[in-house]
C-alpha cells in the first residue's frame, strides 16, 4: 500500500481495494483479506472488490452456457500475481484489468480510485468495443466492511437495519435513491455511502461479527440480465466516507 493525504491505502491491478486506512483511523475499514471456513468450506472474504462480469452466481440461462464463472465473475483475486498499482501524489490510481479466466465476450474493464484522507471514490468503467457482439453482464463493487465484534446499523432513506437482525447467509436489497446516502454505523467509525450509475444495494454477510458487505449492483430492469452492444458504455461510482467516532 501507499500513504496519500494521511491515509494509507493499497488498490491492486483487478480493481480491489486490498485495505484503505482513512487518516485518523487505526486500521483498515476493511476486513482484511483472507480464507476462511464456513460450514466446512474454504471461503474467500476480505478487501473491496470488483464483481464483473457477473455478480452472484452464474446465472443459470443460455446466456451464460458453457461459461466456467465463480461466485463474483472473474476479478475476485487473493493471489501474488494480483499486484499493486501506484498512487500519484493527488492520490488517484487507475488500472485496465483483466480476467483470471477466457471470457468469450470482447470487452474493456476499467478501475479507478481517489483518495483525499477521509473520501475514497472507486469507479468501474465497462466499454464494449465497437464493431462486437452483444454481451450479458452485471457489475457490482463488493467491500467488507469490518463490523468490530460489536453491534452495527446501517440506515437509508428511513430505513434502518440493525446487524443483529440480518440474516447470515441471505441478502438483503434495498433498491431506492443510491445516490441520497447510505450510512453504517459502526463502534469505531461512521461510515457514508453513495452510489451511481448502480440499480441497488446488497447487503451481506456470513459472520456479522467481523464484517458486513453492503455491494452497489448494475442489473438490468427488474434485476434481469443486462446486455451489452458494440460501442456500448456503463459507469458505476461509489463514494465512501468515513469518520471516526
Amino acid at each position: 500500500g501507499a500513504p496519500v493525504n494521511g491515509s494509507h491505502i493499497s488498490m491492486r491491478r483487478s480493481g480491489t481495494v486490498a485495505s484503505w486506512v482513512p487518516r485518523g483511523q487505526e486500521g483498515s475499514i476493511f476486513f482484511p483479506e483472507t480464507e476462511l471456513e464456513i460450514n466446512g468450506e474454504k471461503k474467500k472474504r476480505g478487501g473491496a472488490f470488483v464483481c464483473c462480469p457477473m455478480f452472484g452466481p452464474r446465472p443459470m440461462n443460455r446466456f451464460y452456457a458453457g461459461t466456467d464463472l465463480p461466485q463474483h465473475g472473474l476479478l475476485r483475486r487473493h493471489h501474488e500475481s494480483d499486484k499493486s498499482c501506484l498512487f500519484d501524489a493527488k492520490g488517484c490510481a487507475k488500472t485496465t484489468v483483466e480476467f483470471d479466466k477466457p471470457w468469450p465476450h470482447e470487452v474493456v474493464v476499467k478501475a479507478h480510485v481517489s483518495e483525499d484522507g477521509k473520501g475514497l471514490t472507486h469507479t468501474v468503467i465497462v466499454n464494449k468495443p465497437k464493431e462486437s457482439g452483444e454481451m450479458p453482464i452485471s457489475f457490482g463493487f463488493h467491500p467488507y466492511f469490518r463490523t468490530y465484534g460489536a453491534p452495527f446499523k446501517i440506515e437509508h432513506c428511513g430505513l434502518c437495519i440493525k446487524g443483529k437482525n440480518l440474516v447470515e447467509g441471505s441478502a438483503t436489497k434495498i433498491f431506492r435513491h443510491l445516490d441520497s446516502g447510505l450510512v453504517l454505523t459502526t463502534k469505531e467509525c461512521r461510515i457514508e455511502m453513495k452510489s451511481f450509475g448502480y440499480t441497488h444495494y446488497v447487503i451481506w454477510t456470513d459472520n456479522r461479527s467481523e464484517y458486513v458487505c453492503i455491494e452497489p449492483v448494475r442489473y438490468g430492469r427488474n434485476m434481469t440480465t443486462l446486455f451489452l452492444k458494440g460501442g456500448d458504455k456503463l459507469t458505476g461510482r461509489c463514494v465512501i466516507r468515513v469518520f471516526p467516532r
